[in-house]
């Protein structure tokens, strides 16, 4: 009984490594060396004008710089989440609760944008958003 346990451990093991071997290599060492790369001091000049010492100056300077932006975009980015809450509950228990047609028309109106070309939505959110649009 213990082996047989033992051995489904194993093999849960054996399944989840390629993907675990997929994110380590796409996505945690680009990460790691996109970090690293941050930290590093542009004052000196070991490798190709950066000193190979880690700093948080760049942080600093960016947080000093741009902090008004970083704010103003945290806000737009929380209005906009707490409206699509509030939309997409209402939608949902519209849908759940509504019953013929109208249950049939709502779920049409949420997926058909799914239907729409990429392309298409790019084109026409530059259209809305253009200076004189």
């Amino acid at each position: 009984m213990a082996e047989t346990t033992r051995r489904k451990g194993r093999v849960g093991y054996l399944l989840i490594l390629p993907g675990g071997l997929w994110l380590l290599l796409f996505f945690a060492f680009p990460f790691y060396s996109l970090v690293a790369t941050s930290l590093y001091d542009p004052s000196g000049s070991d490798f190709r004008g950066y000193e190979m010492s880690y700093a948080f100056g760049n942080y600093v300077d960016v947080i000093r710089d741009y902090w008004q932006p970083m704010l103003r975009s945290l806000l737009y980015g929380a209005i906009a989440t707490f409206f699509c809450l509030v939309l997409g509950y209402v939608l949902a228990y519209a849908i759940a609760f509504k019953s013929g047609r109208w249950k049939v028309l709502l779920l049409v109106l949420v997926i058909a944008p799914f239907f729409t070309s990429f392309l298409i939505r790019t084109l026409s959110w530059k259209l809305l958003l253009a200076d004189d649009g």
